[in-house]
C-alpha cells in the first residue's frame, strides 16, 4: 500500500470485513503491548541487572 490508491484500496477492505479489521487492531495491540510498553522495557532492565548480579556473583566464586 504505497500509493493512495493502494491505500485506499486497503482501507476499504478494512470496511468491507469488520472482523478481520477487529482482528488485525487486536494482534496490532498485542505486537505494541508486547514489544513496546514502558513495562516491557522495565522487564527487560530488571532481566540484565539480574543476569550482571548473577555473573557477579559467578565471578567471585
Amino acid at each position: 500500500c504505497y500509493s493512495i490508491e493502494g491505500a485506499a484500496y486497503a482501507i476499504k477492505q478494512l470496511l468491507q470485513n469488520p472482523e478481520y479489521a477487529k482482528k488485525l487492531g487486536e494482534n496490532g495491540r498485542e505486537h505494541v503491548r508486547h514489544n513496546f510498553l514502558l513495562t516491557r522495557h522495565l522487564r527487560d532492565y530488571l532481566l540484565l541487572f539480574l543476569s550482571l548480579h548473577h555473573a557477579e556473583d559467578i565471578v567471585s566464586l
